[in-house]
């Protein structure tokens, strides 16, 4: 019996209906896996440490003028070894910080990401070792480890083990090789050096209390609400003024649930996103699914004498209702087969479109279990409704020829097209939305100029021979201005919260982010001052002067603030300048209280303004004139608008993915509309024919045939445009600075959705209308 019900259903696929729908099957299940592989990618982070579950990270939280609280990830270093030290319980901890050295061998040298991590990083964190020992690391300082991409890069083949590398001017020795992190892994590195390498090469003092640029994370199997209790005024209790209190994060809540905490590492995710991606793979499959049981209610009339001799020869219901189940579960297994295989060659583009570096792998249980669950809900939604209405048709009237499709029928299939009609103008709504706030990203007054800026590292040497640099890059005709800083304009995230002044309330801990500048910065960025002036090298005291932006005078309350006194770290420093506020985070953050002051020890990029001209020629020149103070290290550079898209690269993807699935998802409607109006114009083509001999014109019979499906779509927008402006306005909420949603995409997408149906049922109808009418009344 299986074996004719499987041979029956094979036979159903030479059906123009059927291919129709295994076509639309194979697309959107293709679509289906290749977004849930990247989400499964991205609720796995950090899964592959054994110990991920008893793992977190420690955060600062510190209260704010306006009532609300601070969070950063970045702590002092000291924290790390007086939590094992003073509360009980803690098995592990350790520290680390997010480096970019260069790094060099014999004549060969890049810049790489790494990080400096103190000796328990490895009994934390699981990176396999393929070569070498890390015994060394924890109790050395000039070591480094490195992964096998970095090891291929500057040795090929040959062993690294005890090779040397120069950092920071110090020769280190390579002791042992890591496999390569792996992409779902919320730190990203090509080399680990031990934190004592820092103190030696003079970079930093890992004793400060003061310095919060680390970030800590702890190991312990206890109760994670009675580790917080314990660990949340651990700093306080030595330093009252510090008014900072600790919590604690899931190790694998840090990728995706870290959006509202400041000093996070590079690469973070967002939760919203996985939803939303989420969201979009169902709503795919949903699609195919009504494709799926739209035609196949429809062609249930033709098969009506099949059901109906089943039936006569004692088939019962349950039985007929299994068979066509058989025949869903029999398409959809094959289509999810040939849609896997099609994954695999399309991933590397898909990794293009989604800025990814994805592996196509079906190993992991828990995708094989999305994939189950879908093939299982694929086969139900797709054969429910046809088993059922089929198996109900009268055997007597369907061996007649009486059977037609009933009211309940064409109701259903109604609904559901509205359904397709609802997901498919979403995604269109969403992908409006999306582009015109990348569109107000892209063109919103940051309050500084981000055209033709450009920046470089300032090694130790450019930073003692500065001044020289500058005027030879001054001297250049391309050049318009230049300026050093301690951190990109488009990412500061260096703050302080010892900050004093006459008045303040000693009750809060108000964090004040702050830039080291020289003193053509503002010229450089052309930032408006809207009080006092800019720096000066011509006057001798503005070594100790400071502007304010305006957030920052807002927080210290100063009406007349031109030559007030405020303390950084107890040193006086003097207001010269108010700058109007500027953009120096994502617009997913509001400005905050901002800093400028002059030091140059901590000049880290170089920033010059470029003339209008050829670009190619003006960096020729910068580069000779950096050779000259750097001969040893490439002119690596990157362009402020470069810069300022990379902290948008989440919502670049939502536009690609949106747009690529809107239109596939229009495709696969438009595919079964086709299908369901074929089979729509077959079934009336006698009362069109009737209707033509009597005078209707073929616009009349196009208007006519037309007119169901177009208010179908109209109600269909109705539905979708109050749920998408709702959802998007919810996802606006992200971004501190948005624009308001414009109503011209409503109405954009309100016109193409009535005339996508329109296109389709009158290029249809308009074939059917133009036979000739005896061809189709001669058999009555």
């Amino acid at each position: 019996m299986i074996k004719n019900n499987l041979l029956i259903a094979f036979r159903q696929f030479r059906n123009f209906y059927s291919q129709l729908n295994f076509i639309g099957l194979v697309i959107g299940f293709t679509v289906f896996i290749l977004i849930l592989s990247w989400v499964n990618e991205e609720v796995s982070y950090d899964h592959f440490h054994p110990d991920y579950q008893s793992t977190y990270r420690v955060l600062d939280n510190m209260p704010k003028e306006d009532g609300g609280i601070q969070i950063s990830a970045r702590t002092p270093a000291p924290l790390a070894a007086k939590i094992k030290a003073q509360i009980e319980g803690i098995d592990k901890t350790c520290y680390l910080r997010q480096t970019e050295f260069f790094i060099k061998h014999e004549e060969t040298g890049f810049y790489k990401f790494g990080v400096v991590a103190s000796p328990d990083f490895f009994r934390m964190f699981h990176f396999p070792v393929v070569k070498g020992s890390i015994e060394g690391f924890e109790k050395e300082t000039d070591k480094i480890i490195i992964t096998e991409s970095l090891a291929r890069i500057y040795f090929g083949d040959q062993d690294p083990i005890g090779k040397t590398f120069t950092v920071a001017y110090r020769d280190i020795e390579v002791i042992a090789v890591i496999k390569d992190v792996p992409t779902h892994s919320h730190m990203q590195f090509d080399y680990v050096i031990p934190t004592s390498f820092l103190k030696a090469a003079g970079i930093a003092d890992l004793d400060s209390w003061k310095s919060y640029i680390y970030h800590t994370y702890i190991q312990s199997n206890k109760n994670a609400g009675e580790i917080e209790a314990k660990i949340q005024d651990i700093i306080n209790k030595d330093d009252p003024e510090a008014n900072s209190k600790l919590s604690i994060q899931k190790l694998e809540d840090v990728h995706l649930h870290s959006q509202n905490i400041d000093g996070n590492l590079k690469g973070q995710g967002n939760v919203m996103y996985v939803k939303l991606f989420s969201w979009i793979s169902i709503f795919i499959l949903v699609i195919v699914c009504i494709n799926y049981s739209n035609l196949a209610t429809a062609k249930s009339i033709k098969r009506a004498k099949e059901i109906g001799v089943r039936k006569v020869i004692g088939a019962q219901r349950a039985q007929l209702v299994g068979y066509f189940f058989l025949e869903s579960f029999v398409y959809v297994v094959f289509a999810f087969g040939l849609a896997l295989a099609l994954s695999w060659l399309l991933f590397p583009s898909f990794n293009k479109l989604a800025e990814t570096n994805l592996t196509f792998s079906l190993s992991q249980p828990r995708l094989w279990i999305y994939l189950v669950s879908a093939i299982v809900a694929s086969t139900v939604l797709s054969g429910l409704f046809p088993a059922w209405i089929v198996s109900a048709q009268n055997p007597i009237a369907a061996l007649k020829g009486f059977a037609k499709a009933s009211t309940k029928t064409i109701l259903l299939r109604r609904t559901l097209l509205v359904i397709q009609f609802v997901v498919s103008i979403s995604l269109l709504l969403g992908t409006l939305m999306v582009q015109q706030h990348l569109n107000y990203i892209q063109t919103k007054d940051l309050g500084y100029t981000k055209e033709r800026v450009l920046s470089f590292t300032a090694i130790r040497k450019i930073r003692a021979e500065y001044p020289s640099l500058k005027q030879e890059l001054l001297a250049l005709p391309e050049v318009e201005s230049v300026s050093a800083n301690s951190a990109n304009i488009s990412f500061a995230d260096n703050w302080n919260s010892a900050i004093d002044w006459n008045g303040k309330n000693k009750d809060l801990d108000i964090p004040f982010y702050q830039l080291m500048v020289d003193a053509d910065f503002i010229k450089t960025y052309s930032i408006q001052l809207t009080q006092g002036r800019s720096f000066s090298s011509d006057i001798i005291s503005d070594s100790s002067a400071v502007i304010l932006n305006e957030e920052a005078l807002k927080q210290i309350g100063f009406k007349d603030p031109i030559h007030q006194i405020i303390k950084i770290d107890d040193q006086p420093f003097h207001i010269v300048g108010i700058a109007k506020n500027f953009h120096f985070k994502s617009m997913h953050h509001k400005i905050d209280p901002m800093i400028l002051f002059i030091n140059p020890a901590a000049f880290y990029l170089v920033s010059v303004k470029l003339s209008p001209g050829n670009t190619l020629e003006q960096m020729k020149k910068i580069e000779t004139i950096y050779k000259k103070y750097a001969q040893d290290r490439p002119f690596d550079y990157t362009f402020l608008e470069d810069d300022l898209n990379k902290l948008y690269v989440a919502e670049a993807r939502t536009e690609k993915i949106f747009t690529s699935s809107s239109i596939l998802a229009f495709f696969i409607s438009a595919m079964g509309l086709i299908g369901i109006v074929l089979f729509s114009s077959e079934q009336r083509s006698k009362e069109m024919a009737i209707r033509k001999v009597i005078g209707a014109s073929v616009a009349q019979l196009m208007n006519l045939l037309s007119f169901e499906y177009i208010l179908i779509a109209l109600i269909g927008f109705c539905i979708a445009a109050p749920l998408m402006y709702v959802y998007m306005d919810r996802w606006l909420q992200d971004f501190a600075y948005h624009d308001s949603i414009s109503p011209y995409i409503f109405a954009l997408t309100g016109f193409m959705s009535l005339v996508f149906p329109w296109f389709i049922v009158s290029f249809q109808t308009f074939r059917a209308a133009r036979q000739n009418p005896v061809k189709n009344l001669k058999n009555d």
